[in-house]
């Protein structure tokens, strides 16, 4: 692959870290609830953590990066879509970022499994498995606040 072909795939992905990020501080600024504006500004730095650790890959480090698979509670594979609206609750809150952490995991598995160079399909699924953790993160705070309360 090109470098510049390289380049812009990174900084398709800079962008979708970026977009996330933003999500995550405007629902952090929006909420009423102090634990819900630490979960949410700490998954923005995750995410901004992703676009810097994407903003210094090389091509040839890709090769020694290890790819360990997580685990999948698939809590919101059974949630329903909605819009995200800044006087929600925390649930609504948490099933929006879980939807939104599923699609991304979901765009980057698509991105490995129909790239051609293997250290690009290799960054595709460490992205992919860096968004499984947020997902991961996500459903186990919703199981834990929101399904044990009821």
């Amino acid at each position: 692959m090109k470098k510049e072909q390289f380049k812009e795939i990174i900084s398709f992905a800079i962008e979708r870290e970026n977009e996330a990020e933003n999500f995550y501080i405007e629902a952090a600024e929006k909420a009423k609830w102090p634990h819900i504006r630490e979960l949410l500004l700490e998954m923005s730095k995750e995410e901004q953590g992703h676009a810097r650790y994407l903003s210094g890959i090389k091509m040839d480090e890709l090769d020694d990066e290890n790819i360990e698979p997580i685990p999948n509670l698939k809590l919101s594979d059974y949630l329903v879509e909605m819009e995200y609206k800044p006087d929600m609750d925390f649930q609504s809150i948490m099933i929006i970022a879980m939807k939104r952490e599923k699609r991304a995991v979901k765009l980057y598995e698509e991105l490995a499994s129909t790239c051609t160079d293997p250290s690009v399909c290799k960054l595709f699924a460490l992205m992919a498995e860096e968004e499984k953790k947020h997902k991961l993160k996500l459903e186990k705070e919703y199981e834990e606040t929101v399904l044990q309360d009821n």
